[in-house]
């Protein structure tokens, strides 16, 4: 029955050809892997599912122990499956496709997708999006080589591949990697974390993309194809029930709406779950109910002592005045973190019998987000002190001050004060006599305590690098909402000029307007808390021609264009501790981009087996901002305009000895362009980071053996930056933290990739992903400004640097690891079971450019315990189990995800230079229920 290999070529098509063979299998090459074509007339994803939810569209990674392992474990437990094993004539005689010389289905995708289908690729189809419980694409990142996605809440995603991306949340933020929807691009982090519902598949296409439709690539692309009207009628329905009150629904349904003319699909997802993080301020009594302060007493609370500040702290805040009481809101929520969102999409498509063979769609689609501003843990860093000859104090050593924190309030987190009592204890009672039988100014008896107070800190410093002993808890004076409303539409149309010539047209619009209202302090205290407002639109437009020559040597080619044209209006207020943080700001701006784009491309086919892929592109953009900056004295405005340029490029040479086996070897040249700082402070007014620019190389393989049962594919890639871009937080003697794009002179990135899937038996699929990358700034100084006085008492400010050269680059894994693994048992007239498990594992991550060591004090040291800007390495493991009665269309599931419930930390920052605390965004603890979808 031969091998499936998805090609893609220049006129009208993506070709899946099904070459008759002896070997008696099938094999999906992913050669190209973002191949299902969602105008295809053979639905691959169905027939698929028919073959045991055979789901192809994912190869996995690599030949490593833990692999083997699981391979033999899920071997041992099929047993004698193994004698079951279809024979080569049985498949024959029952498979639809046997004989079948070459078919040829039609799609919408170009030669962009094949240029970018030979380099290193994941894709993920329907049905293994639905098993793995993604709900958008930061959940990718589990199950991808080398893809990393930070979130600090709902509608702030930041993505990296390979080491390369941009950690800015900001609304003016622009990443290394595009991300597109049904071929549109999406520019704004308000519009990246949409909901993924109806999808036809999610493609990862790692690396820079050097030509075709891409704009600011350096990295790589997501491109997420939703589900396109057959013409036919069909509906699903799935809805799940969870913990924390979880409902979700998600659903779809087609119809001809005039008969082989006009068809529509409408889809649509709902999400509503309750708050997982405890919030220790929550329900607190009236006004009148509560104690007032009396006396001068602590500043913070401890349940140990009930009568801190006469009782008036109820959550550890501060009560600010004798006779008051604790000013918090009555009635704050007890669960924060929650979850409300739906969308709705509908999509249209007309293909007319016209004497040009066209064929039209237009997607229109809306989405809302409800949720809870996320919130995270504080970790206060108490400064290291120096005496007046600068050395440090006996009892004061890098690292020995965890505790003391935000805004100068000295609160700390009940669990770390607590943790904190414990240890010392346990300190006093190892240390004996020396610390309790001799007089209390004795200084064996001093030194002691101290060296007991020391080690108490030490090893709580240690602790607090895997966060305190409830990192589900935290206390916040604040509970604000995070809301995103968006809408837009995607007109795609293709037009069969000839036999060889095709024009492509994809015309996109996009609208958002977000609000955020946050507690960034993290802590029931007024310490640095912002309400933001943001709104903004998108305009695009692609052009593309395909053609083919049919030589000696066949040549596709193709030339396109693509305009991107948007605007974002924001407005900021951050709310800073009274009296300390020099009062509250206010922030205006307005950014336009222009973005504009010409390609040319081309494959040659040298022979049955070697081919030459080459493409160029040129790349512009403009960007003007209004910008201004209240309350100072004057208030700061600024208007900028800026606009650049700069060629990219691709080369790649492919050999293909067998259908089995391919290799490939490229060179990419990337660009990204440059970014405002809207955000930073009045001391350097608006800033600028350049634009970067990125020459990658790589080589590649994908190998099938054993009749298709074993499937290996992989990458080995080296990058050279300059002025690579880097987020990062800055004082500069501000009264504010200072989170500012800035460039490092240059970086490198080299590792590879490993994507294994292996079917030892027919139910049977294991899938195990590998990814490694050693990364280092090259040449990376940061300059930060600071204050001291000199000898005659005059304050000097002076520039000083601080040099990260060396250390590896933020959010860059050294290893990672995931694995895929499905059984399925037929219970013949009862139906079937299939047992899922899912996991990845995470190496050593750093958040900063400092390897974890966070921002260098006034003393130019590093003063925080190792990973207190980074995450240890750890695991998240996921289960779960399907039921489908036979012939049914039904499927009954249920689930666990993140079954040990691991704390982990999915992004910090270190604001201790002026708040002397870190905050930590959390992971989502265990979650499980049970779904149900039905077919109709």
């Amino acid at each position: 029955m031969g091998s499936i290999t998805l090609v893609q070529g220049a006129s009208r098509c993506a070709e899946t050809r099904l070459r008759s063979s002896n070997a008696g299998h099938r094999h999906l090459s992913l050669g190209i892997a973002n191949s299902l074509e969602t105008h295809a007339t053979m639905d691959l994803t169905s027939y698929a599912s028919r073959r045991e939810t055979r789901s192809w569209g994912s190869p996995l990674a690599p030949a490593s122990i833990v692999a083997i392992a699981i391979a033999i474990l899920f071997g041992l437990a099929s047993g004698s499956a193994w004698a079951q094993a279809p024979t080569k004539a049985s498949s024959n005689a029952s498979d639809p496709w046997a004989g079948v010389e070459e078919m040829l289905v039609m799609g919408e995708r170009g030669l962009s997708e094949l240029l970018s289908g030979q380099a290193s690729v994941t894709a993920f189809d329907a049905g293994t999006l639905e098993a793995l419980g993604v709900e958008n694409i930061a959940d990718l990142s589990d199950y991808t080589p080398n893809l990393e996605i930070v979130t600090a809440g709902t509608t702030s995603p930041t993505l990296f591949i390979r080491g390369v991306g941009l950690n800015d949340f900001s609304a003016l933020a622009t990443g290394a990697i595009s991300v597109y929807q049904d071929d549109v691009p999406r520019g704004s982090p308000a519009i990246l974390l949409g909901r993924i519902f109806d999808v036809q598949e999610v493609v990862v296409l790692r690396g820079p993309q050097g030509t075709g439709p891409y704009r600011n690539a350096s990295a790589g692309a997501i491109k997420i194809f939703p589900r396109q009207p057959t013409g036919e009628f069909n509906a699903y329905l799935s809805s799940s029930l969870g913990n924390y009150d979880l409902v979700e629904f998600e659903g779809a349904f087609e119809m001809p709406l005039i008969d082989d003319l006009v068809s529509m699909r409408t889809a649509f997802g709902f999400t509503q779950r309750g708050g997982w993080m405890k919030n220790q301020c929550g329900n607190l009594p009236a006004f009148a109910d509560r104690p007032v302060r009396v006396g001068s007493g602590n500043s913070n609370a401890s349940p140990n002592d009930p009568n801190t500040m006469g009782g008036a702290s109820l959550c550890g805040e501060r009560v600010r005045g004798q006779g008051r009481p604790s000013d918090i809101a009555p009635g704050l929520p007890s669960r924060i973190n929650d979850r409300s969102n739906w969308a709705i999409r509908t999509i249209f498509r007309l293909t007319p019998d016209l004497p040009i063979e066209t064929d039209w769609s237009l997607n229109l689609h809306y989405s809302e987000v409800d949720d809870d501003s996320h919130v995270g843990q504080q970790i206060g860093i108490q400064q290291v002190q120096f005496d007046v000859a600068g050395n440090r104090p006996a009892d004061q050593i890098v690292g020995s001050g965890p505790l003391n924190s935000a805004g100068g309030t000295s609160y700390a987190d009940r669990d770390i004060i607590n943790r904190l009592a414990v240890l010392k204890a346990a300190g006093l009672a190892r240390c004996g006599a020396d610390c309790t039988d001799r007089p209390v100014r004795d200084p064996v008896r001093r030194a002691a305590l101290r060296g007991v107070n020391l080690e108490a800190r030490l090893q709580l410093g240690r602790e607090l690098e895997d966060l305190d002993q409830d990192p589900f808890s935290v206390g916040v004076n604040r509970v604000g909402k995070t809301t995103n409303d968006t809408y837009g539409f995607a007109l795609r149309g293709e037009l069969a000029l000839s036999d060889t010539l095709q024009l492509n047209t994809i015309t996109g619009f996009e609208h958002w307007k977000r609000s955020n209202d946050s507690d960034l302090d993290f802590t029931p205290d007024v310490a640095f808390e912002q309400k933001s407002k943001d709104r903004g639109h998108q305009i695009s437009q692609e052009l593309r021609l395909l053609g083919e020559v049919d030589t000696a040597a066949p040549m596709d080619w193709e030339v396109g264009g693509l305009f991107v044209a948007d605007e974002v209006e924001v407005f900021s207020v951050a709310f800073n501790s009274p009296g300390n943080l020099g009062g509250d700001s206010t922030r205006e701006f307005t950014q336009n981009v222009l973005a504009l784009s010409a390609y040319v491309q081309g494959t040659l086919e040298l022979s049955e087996t070697w081919a030459i892929d080459a493409g160029a592109r040129w790349n512009y953009e403009r960007k003007k901002i209004d910008y201004s900056l209240k309350p100072f004295t004057p208030p700061i405005f600024a208007k900028e305009d800026v606009s650049f340029d700069s060629p990219t490029g691709t080369a790649r040479l492919r050999y293909a000895p067998t259908e089995e086996v391919s290799f490939y070897l490229s060179y990419n040249r990337g660009w990204k362009a440059g970014s405002y700082n809207a955000t930073s402070n009045p001391n350097k007014g608006l800033t600028f980071a350049d634009p970067e620019r990125i020459d990658a190389f790589e080589f590649g393989w994908d190998v099938s053996a054993f009749e298709g049962r074993l499937r290996v594919s992989g990458a080995l890639f080296y990058y050279d930056y300059y002025n690579y871009q880097i987020f990062t937080v800055e004082s500069n003697l501000s009264p504010q933290p200072e989170f500012v794009t800035i460039n490092a002179n240059s970086a490198e990135v080299y590792g590879a990739e490993l994507e294994t899937v292996i079917e030892p038996i027919d139910g049977t699929i294991l899938r195990v992903n590998f990814g490694w990358l050693e990364s280092q700034f090259l040449d990376f100084a940061q300059f930060q400004l600071t204050s001291a006085r000199d000898g005659n008492g005059v304050q000097q400010i002076s520039e000083k640097a601080i040099i990260n050269t060396g250390n590896r680059l933020l959010n860059s894994p050294q290893f990672s690891v995931s694995i895929i693994a499905s059984q399925h048992v037929d219970l013949r007239q009862f139906g079937g079971l299939t047992f899922r498990y899912n996991g990845s594992w995470t190496d050593d991550t750093f958040f900063d450019s400092s390897e974890g060591g966070g921002v260098p004090n006034t003393n130019e040291e590093q003063v925080l315990s190792d990973f207190m800007v980074g995450e240890k390495a750890y695991w998240i493991h996921n289960i779960g189990i399907d039921y489908s009665p036979r012939d049914s269309g039904i499927v009954v599931s249920g689930w666990v995800r993140n079954l040990e419930n691991e704390a982990y930390r999915n992004f910090s920052a270190d604001l201790n230079t002026f708040l002397d605390t870190t905050i930590h965004f959390i992971g989502e603890p265990r979650t499980y229920g049970v779904s149900v979808r039905i077919d109709f």
